[in-house]
């Protein structure tokens, strides 16, 4: 699977904002009242139940919970993989995270239904692929990954980007081989030349400016 050694970057802001982010956390509880709710419907609890074990169902408050735990403690840029794919996806089905560029963003949707929670739970089972003994669910084909060493660069990038301001020039390293430079006339990527990721940077530049930019 070509996902195993790949992550999912996640960001938010790094501006204090309580009104959305405990309006995102209200909609995270709401979403898993009517997950809850979905899960009481005998057939779609069966269906639900062959995919997934009934002692780790997935639950998207907890999941708010951890996510936003983690950009907290990790200076809000995570890369992640391994557990909570599956509400990942379906969180990012719900509009709680959106796409930008490499990255996932912390979004609020716009409404919480129980149609679109079971659509996103749906849509993430219908990753299950039968390998010869049970099925297994595959969320992560659903999300945008990135290789996991690429990952950690535009982490590194994005948290010593968000250092940086109009008044603070210099020079840091944001990579093995890949140096930040800040001058008054702007940034620069500064690479030894052997580097791929490096390289994918500079061809990225000015959409890592837009990306790294809240």
């Amino acid at each position: 699977m070509e996902y195993q050694n790949a992550k999912v970057l996640i960001e938010r802001s790094s501006e204090p904002d309580c009104h959305f982010i405990g309006s995102w956390f209200v909609k995270a509880a709401e979403a898993q009242g009517l997950w809850s709710q979905a899960l009481r419907d005998p057939s779609f609890r069966e269906w639900v139940f062959a995919l997934c074990d009934e002692y780790f169902l997935p639950d998207l408050e907890c999941a708010a919970a951890y996510f936003f735990g983690e950009l907290e403690r990790q200076r809000r840029v995570i890369a992640m993989n391994g557990d909570l794919m599956f509400e990942l996806a379906m969180m990012v089905h719900l509009g709680f995270f959106v796409r930008a560029d490499q990255s996932y963003r912390l979004a609020l949707p716009e409404s919480v239904t129980l149609e679109r929670v079971q659509q996103a739970a749906l849509r993430v089972m219908s990753t299950a692929k039968d390998l010869g003994f049970d099925p297994v669910v595959e969320p992560e084909l659903l999300l945008h990954t990135v290789p996991e060493a690429e990952a950690e660069a535009w982490r590194e990038w994005t948290i010593q980007l968000r250092r940086l301001n109009s008044e603070t020039y210099g020079e840091v390293q944001v990579a093995a081989g890949i140096r930040l430079s800040v001058d008054n006339a702007g940034f620069r990527i500064l690479t030894n030349g052997a580097s791929k990721i490096g390289h994918k940077m500079q061809l990225a530049r000015r959409d890592w400016v837009l990306f790294a930019g809240g």
